[in-house]
């Protein structure tokens, strides 16, 4: 399986559509600096949790602490 970043979007307010950015800035343990939805605490979600992102990608939580291996 492969994929690609087509877009970056935030908004500060829980809205239907974001602004594109040029990049974003990631926060350890919070999530995208400026976003509304950042803040969600991935540890405390149970594994099989399901993550929808957009209308397409799924990404499923298979462990709950362990390291993450970046595959080229």
């Amino acid at each position: 399986m492969s994929g690609s970043i087509v877009a970056l979007s935030r908004s500060a307010a829980h809205a239907f559509s974001k602004d594109a950015e040029p990049r974003l800035t990631l926060i350890k343990g919070l999530g995208i600096e400026g976003d509304a939805h950042a803040g969600v605490d991935l540890l405390a979600l149970p594994t099989g949790t399901r993550l929808r992102l957009g209308q397409t990608a799924v990404l499923e939580l298979t462990v709950t602490r362990g390291r993450i291996r970046v595959r080229s």
